[in-house]
């Protein structure tokens, strides 16, 4: 994500982009299973050590 588009991001969201440097673009479309979703999810909690809900 780039510094223009960091500006409309919430702060949560804003910290999380600045920490990792995702890629500009996380499509996970209409049919693409929760699974993947959740497995991103817990990736990215790993790696900021919080842990989730």
């Amino acid at each position: 994500m780039n510094e223009q588009g960091l500006e409309f991001a919430g702060e949560g969201l804003r910290e999380v982009c600045e920490a990792l440097k995702p890629p500009l673009v996380w499509d996970f479309d209409i049919c693409t299973c929760i699974v993947i979703i959740v497995t991103v999810a817990e990736v990215l909690a790993e790696k900021l050590g919080v842990d989730l809900p």
